[in-house]
């Protein structure tokens, strides 16, 4: 009887702290309406732009993220902890930090634009190039601490009975760290969706940046928090496919 008891009170603490959190929403939702007309290419240029950085940002980092965590953690070499090290370092700095440093080495007043001639204000693959040197990262630790539950003897077994390789992956290295990459990908998807300081200095119109111009160059709270709308429908579509996922 008692834990019937605390079960139940747990399931209401659960549903007032997700009514508390979705009032807001479904207000905005139900009442929230655009007062200013956008020009229709812009939002669509925006949304394009939003979602093929996701996905760019999404395949190239989950490749070049875990690619980099399996060869530091099979493959023994000198000074391999500061390559640890270094893989880590871009979290440390903001992405609009990285692409000023980007900016000012290769812009127009720079010295090296004589020798490396490339455009990259407001070019898309710029904010992308950025983007996945931010949050790979992410990928690289959640995969590293997947592998760190992979022990050597499971690898030895597999290569003494002639399994392989790819046997190997699809057996005990896959199921592993799954959960870890599913986290950190997620966390990728987030991060870029959310992103605002890089696209709004490399100015690539994405979502974000046509929130923050609705709502602070137009003075229209109502069309920036209805255009939210958006981003939150896709935050809660995610967590969706992340759930069906681990779950099934």
């Amino acid at each position: 009887m008692p834990d019937l008891k605390n079960h139940s009170l747990r399931l209401l603490t659960h549903f007032i702290f997700l009514v508390f959190f979705l009032l807001p929403l479904i207000y905005l939702f139900i009442f929230s309406k655009q007062n200013i007309q956008l020009d229709q290419s812009l939002e669509t240029e925006a949304f394009n732009n939003t979602f093929f950085l996701l996905l760019f940002v999404l395949l190239f980092s989950t490749a070049l993220g875990t690619v980099l965590a399996f060869i530091t953690t099979f493959i023994q070499w000198p000074l391999k902890s500061g390559i640890d090290i270094l893989l880590m370092m871009p979290m440390a700095l903001p992405t609009y930090v990285l692409s000023y440093t980007y900016l000012g080495a290769l812009g127009p007043s720079s010295s090296l634009h004589d020798w490396v001639s490339v455009e990259i204000q407001g070019q898309f693959w710029f904010l992308a190039f950025v983007l996945v040197l931010s949050f790979t990262p992410y990928i690289y630790f959640f995969t590293r601490l997947g592998l760190s539950f992979v022990s050597q003897n499971e690898v030895e077994t597999e290569m003494i009975i002639g399994a392989g390789w790819w046997k190997f992956l699809q057996l005990h290295l896959i199921p592993k760290i799954l959960p870890f990459l599913l986290s950190a990908q997620i966390l990728v998807l987030f991060e870029t969706l959310a992103e605002f300081g890089a696209a709004s200095m490399i100015n690539v119109p994405v979502m974000t940046t046509l929130i923050y111009k609705l709502w602070f160059d137009l003075f229209s709270f109502e069309s920036a928090a209805s255009l939210s709308l958006h981003l939150v429908s896709l935050v809660f579509l995610l967590l969706a496919v992340e759930w069906l996922i681990k779950f099934n």
